[in-house]
């Protein structure tokens, strides 16, 4: 059975309605008034945040994207012509280097998204947090650090999270399948080998081309804007667990491990506030290890508990630890869960702090991605049962880390 949260001193559905408004970065004034809000609150539980400005742009998202869907979309036309010429060594040649370099770039996108955070029209939005360092000593042993990552930044787009992440899968997976399909055909060609089939493969390629062009399309139309999103559900759902925590814990007279509540800036733009954030931290200051760090993300978290349990291609457990104690936490207290796979496109903050190495929970509600980034993220679709569920979570998982690091 969860705990109830809502009757104590802080009302997370409160959180939600006085955070429900467009916090899109740059807009200054928004920006303004939610990191008021977020110092008021810190302080409220006895603690001094620290706000740290973090830079962001919009390359990762509105250019970068753009750039590698118009190389897929124009290579893939290119191919399909070369083939229908019947230049078979060139198609073989071009089609092969096409795969190549798109692996790389979508590789690149994903693993190295830290290298575009200052590209472009570099501007300034504000990173938030506070800690609660360990009350206990670990003898012979680094003490642990737990992060709470919420961010504060919203945005709207021309086309909803839903479509967008089915459409980049979609169009990456049906390029690479006319990609090989081409190369097959090619070679077989050479060989002089099944000429019905290659006769006929004419037809599939131009069917299958017809077909990607719907998402490639999609993509290069999509665009982030300021528009008319409330951000309740993303992120207003995030901050307001992390506050109940904060709540939480600092009433705690004794802590096993650090905590950590950070509130970042930009995630909706390459999460440029996390890149940020880890490079102060680990980088500049080295407070944080990877090795003994262990980060919980939340992001839309409404409608039930879910975490990104599998990622990429081949598919892959998401964390080493963090999601096994959360099934096991969830059963115990009589909470229903699920995981998820996310085959690509990463694009939370706790993707950042799995590429540094540290074990990871992206405590995310897959289901209402169609919600989010339009006018229909409003307060309405929260809840307060998957909020107490996430923080009851949360609060065994971490006790169990804390025993943990005593052993």
């Amino acid at each position: 059975m969860s705990m109830s949260f809502h009757e104590n001193q802080l009302d997370m559905m409160q959180v939600i309605t006085d955070l429900s408004y467009p916090r899109y970065s740059g807009t200054k004034a928004n920006e303004e008034k939610c990191k008021e809000y977020l110092i008021e609150q810190y302080k409220r539980f006895g603690l001094e945040p620290v706000v740290e400005m973090a830079q962001w742009n919009t390359f990762s998202t509105n250019v970068l994207l753009r750039v590698i869907v118009g190389i897929i979309f124009s290579g893939i036309v290119t191919g399909v012509v070369l083939h229908l010429l019947d230049l078979v060594w060139v198609t073989i040649i071009f089609i092969s280097a096409l795969i190549a370099s798109l692996i790389i770039a979508v590789n690149t996108q994903q693993n190295k998204i830290d290298a575009f955070a200052t590209m472009g029209n570099v501007q300034e939005t504000y990173n938030m947090h506070a800690l609660l360092p360990s009350t206990k000593k670990v003898q012979d042993a680094k003490v642990r650090d737990v992060l709470f990552v919420a961010h504060h930044d919203t945005k709207s787009q021309k086309v909803t999270t839903l479509v967008r992440t089915s459409s980049y899968v979609l169009g990456f997976l049906l390029s690479i399948i006319l990609g090989l399909l081409m190369i097959i055909t090619s070679i077989l060609k050479l060989l002089e080998v099944a000429p019905n089939f290659t006769s006929g493969m004419d037809i599939v390629l131009i069917v299958l081309l017809a077909i990607d062009v719907v998402p490639l399309s999609i993509l290069l139309y999509n665009k982030s804007i300021k528009g008319e999103s409330l951000g309740s559900l993303d992120n207003a759902t995030a901050i307001a667990i992390l506050l109940k925590l904060m709540e939480h814990y600092a009433q705690e007279p004794e802590r096993g491990v650090n905590l950590w509540f950070v509130i970042t800036g930009a995630e909706e733009h390459g999460m440029c506030g996390a890149i940020a954030f880890w490079k102060r931290h680990h980088d500049e200051l080295q407070e944080l290890d990877p090795n003994t760090t262990a980060v919980f993300n939340y992001d839309m978290v409404a409608g039930g508990v879910t975490f990104i349990e599998h990622f990429g291609f081949p598919k892959a457990p998401y964390n080493s630890y963090l999601n096994s104690m959360i099934k096991d936490s969830a059963k115990a207290n009589d909470i229903q869960v699920h995981g998820f796979w996310l085959p690509m496109l990463g694009t939370t903050d706790g993707w950042i702090f799995r590429l540094n190495g540290c074990d990871t929970a992206d405590i995310v509600t897959k289901s209402m991605a169609r919600y989010t980034h339009s006018k229909l993220d409003t307060p309405e679709l929260c809840d307060r049962e998957t909020l107490d569920q996430a923080v009851t979570i949360t609060i065994d998982v971490v006790g169990k880390l804390e025993k943990k690091n005593e052993e």
